[in-house]
């Protein structure tokens, strides 16, 4: 059996999303044949650079312009598909025959979606939804099942007409390294905060707190700055007792150590967080998708989320870190929200598509 999974580089979650499906099955029955492409770079590989660092300036630069283009999409669901797509399309399923299409991206399965009816296919088409969200982009009528992050997104899905018996709560998927053993709260180790911005290395807090870690003697702090080579350069050299690290692939283990996360509120890195069982803190998301996913942490009390600007942000998260009972009730919730999850039911949707050929 063949599965193609469809994702693209906008930031890594989506990508990072698709290589954790892959994982999962792969892991589970050695005869699936697993290939993930950008959907984009494939079909428009010269194009695609451009699209990526545009979209790259519009999120760093231009967030309200971002928003508004996105709020417009959930009124109108804007269509990008072009006819031009379809000879590509056919290139891509011939190379890769797959017995089933998983996206990880709204584009990929507008696309997919699109191709079904052109060419009268009945190919399985499976979306997972990188978000806390129900935005219109993702839902196309050719999608044979829904994968969502939590319960409140299938009743959103219900609610805009999708088939119940077509979603299913997997959570948002994450590589294994996260599902492995959880390290033991300890409240007489020292203190320890990872700082992450996310696969555009996107932090935005200010000089204040940094200070106030790198002088703080009990508190271990790491700092992870993906692929920001400038902030890496400018932390690195002015705080001596952070440490301070570019791009890694070990997020899991830095995730899994601390005590809490301070980080842009993408999904991924929530459910990352979530299967790592440490609280995350987040300071003012402004992409609206963020702001959907700091909503859910604070409806599920799974971490703290600084909406004002104007607070002393190093204060409060020193108070936080410092306080063992809130961290330990925290991490409770964060075990609640994974036995509301089945990331395995992938697996046995496959099994039954492949029962069927």
């Amino acid at each position: 059996m063949k599965i193609l999974i469809l994702t693209g580089k906008f930031g890594m979650g989506h990508y990072s999303v698709s290589e954790a499906i892959g994982q999962e099955i792969s892991s589970r029955d050695s005869n699936i044949e697993v290939s993930i492409v950008d959907i984009l770079d494939y079909l428009m590989p010269t194009a695609s650079k451009i699209l990526y660092k545009s979209f790259n300036t519009l999120v760093t630069k231009w967030s309200n312009l971002y928003n508004f283009v996105n709020i417009n999409n959930e009124d109108n669901n804007i269509k990008t598909f072009n006819y031009f797509f379809v000879k590509g399309l056919d290139r891509l399923f011939l190379e890769f025959n797959p017995d089933i299409v998983i996206s990880t991206l709204p584009i990929s399965s507008q696309y997919i979606s699109k191709y079904k009816s052109l060419k009268k296919s009945n190919i399985p088409l499976f979306t997972f939804i990188t978000d806390i969200s129900s935005h219109s982009e993702w839902i196309h009528k050719n999608t044979d099942f829904y994968f969502v992050g939590d319960i409140s997104i299938k009743k959103s899905l219900i609610d805009k007409g999708i088939d119940e018996n077509k979603i299913i709560v997997s959570g948002i998927p994450v590589k294994q390294g996260f599902k492995d053993k959880i390290i033991k709260f300890d409240k007489n180790k020292s203190k320890e905060i990872l700082i992450m911005g996310g696969g555009l290395g996107l932090i935005s807090f200010n000089k204040n707190l940094f200070e106030s870690l790198n002088n703080e003697k009990n508190i271990k702090t790491t700092v992870i700055t993906g692929n920001n080579k400038k902030m890496f350069e400018q932390l690195k050299s002015k705080y001596k007792n952070i440490e301070v690290l570019g791009y890694t692939n070990k997020i899991d283990f830095y995730m899994k150590r601390a005590d809490l996360i301070i980080s842009k509120s993408g999904g991924i890195t929530l459910f990352e967080a979530i299967y790592s069982e440490t609280p995350i803190y987040v300071v003012n998301p402004f992409l609206l998708q963020e702001v959907k996913n700091a909503k859910f942490i604070e409806k599920r009390k799974i971490g703290q989320v600084v909406w004002n600007e104007e607070m002393d942000i190093a204060k409060d998260i020193l108070s936080l870190i410092n306080d063992d009972k809130a961290i330990l009730k925290m991490k409770s919730n964060m075990k609640k929200v994974k036995e509301n999850i089945n990331q395995e039911e992938i697996l046995s949707v496959i099994e039954q598509f492949k029962k069927e050929a």
